[in-house]
């Protein structure tokens, strides 16, 4: 499986999907992922899946949002 654009997480709930990139973004565009993902993680039940760039694998919706997070810091450490 080959993506093109590196590594994202997919959140899914029962009526809407959306897809978090992790690589190749700037942190301004991060950021406002994070809030996004944050806000759907709080609306019901998602289920989120991280493509680390070999694998898709299932991850626990909180984990999601610290792989968010951490993508931010990497990019901007001393601001996020």
């Amino acid at each position: 499986m080959s993506t093109g654009g590196g590594r994202f997480l997919r959140l899914v709930t029962p009526g809407f999907a959306e897809i978090y990139h992790l690589d190749d973004v700037n942190p301004e565009t991060l950021q406002r992922s994070l809030q996004a993902y944050r806000v759907w993680l709080h609306s019901g039940p998602v289920k989120v899946w991280l493509w680390d760039g070999q694998s898709l694998v299932q991850v626990d919706p909180s984990l999601g949002a610290f792989i968010l997070q951490d993508a931010l810091h990497t990019l901007d450490p001393l601001n996020y």
